[in-house]
């Protein structure tokens, strides 16, 4: 039998975290004579179970369902835990290449981010998708692009571009320009 703290130290969750799975019933220890919570080595294989989910981006709740033999309810699961992460992905598709340009910006013109902004407000974006749409980055977005947006290097050159997708969710690639 395994002491809560090297039962932590095995599977990689605080004490605060076992603690709290014990609560919502997810993994339930024994207790001892001492009513100290000790863990069983089967039970450390289903920690890591969990930790494996919860990265793969599965709530708690939803773990707690996948207990049920219904494949059903696991395609449920899956499919909603991935249409999370690709929701992620996309909101970090959008941040990632912006910073990426703030940084070149503030190394190059050795400025504050502050001055950087204030000097680059004004620059109007677009962006031109490969179908030949040309859209302001003014303009509201539909729920299907990526939306994502860079500054350019004040030479005109183009930065970045973005892949997206099209109203019938096929894949298409955005290029950005000033």
């Amino acid at each position: 039998m395994i002491k809560i703290k090297d039962f932590a130290a095995q599977t990689n969750f605080s004490i605060r975290m076992l603690r709290y799975l014990e609560d919502i019933d997810l993994l339930i220890p024994l207790r001892d004579t001492n009513n100290y919570r000790i863990y069983s080595e089967s039970q450390v294989t289903i920690a890591k179970g969990i930790k494996k989910l919860k990265n793969l981006g599965i709530q708690l709740k939803e773990i707690e369902e996948l207990k049920s033999d219904d494949p059903e309810v696991h395609l449920s699961i899956i499919t909603k835990a991935l249409k999370r992460e690709q929701d992620i992905a996309e909101i970090k598709s959008e941040t990632i290449p912006e910073l990426k340009s703030i940084l070149d910006g503030i190394k190059q013109n050795k400025m504050t981010i502050y001055q950087y902004l204030d000097e680059t407000k004004e620059q109007k974006k677009f962006r031109k998708t490969l179908g030949g749409g040309l859209k302001s980055s003014a303009h509201e977005q539909s729920s299907n692009d990526a939306f994502s947006f860079a500054d350019f290097n004040g030479n005109g050159a183009l930065d970045i571009f973005v892949a997206g997708r099209d109203n019938s969710g096929k894949g298409i690639i955005s290029l950005l320009f000033n």
